[in-house]
């Protein structure tokens, strides 16, 4: 079963595979990361290009200006090394002028 994780210099968000080891991360300068179960196996083919549109509610604030400055990226753990998926977020729900709790977010599950 694989797992997303959201981390970034407040928040990022990762999409990973169960075996992967939380040792090694993305990028090690970021602050904060949060796990989101999607309740697929994204390792599984038949999910392979399709999209995803998830609504995550923040552990902690997120830092966002808008839909096109923030600071939620996502990536995949995939042969024993991180990359980063292109990804959107839409519908913030601000809790200060440069943050946010919650969002949908859009990825395609490479």
């Amino acid at each position: 079963m694989a797992k997303l994780w959201i981390i970034a210099v407040t928040f990022l968000v990762l999409l990973i595979s169960s075996g992967a080891s939380l040792g090694s991360t993305w990028n090690g300068n970021w602050s904060f990361h949060q796990r989101i179960d999607l309740g697929i196996d994204t390792s599984n083919p038949i999910f392979r290009n399709q999209a995803v549109d998830i609504h995550i509610r923040f552990n902690k604030p997120c830092w966002a200006i808008n839909e096109k400055e923030n600071s939620v990226r996502v990536v995949v753990y995939h042969d024993g090394r991180w990359s980063e998926l292109e990804s959107q977020i839409y519908n913030l729900h601000f809790i200060d002028r440069e943050h946010i709790d919650s969002c949908n977010l859009v990825f395609i599950i490479p």
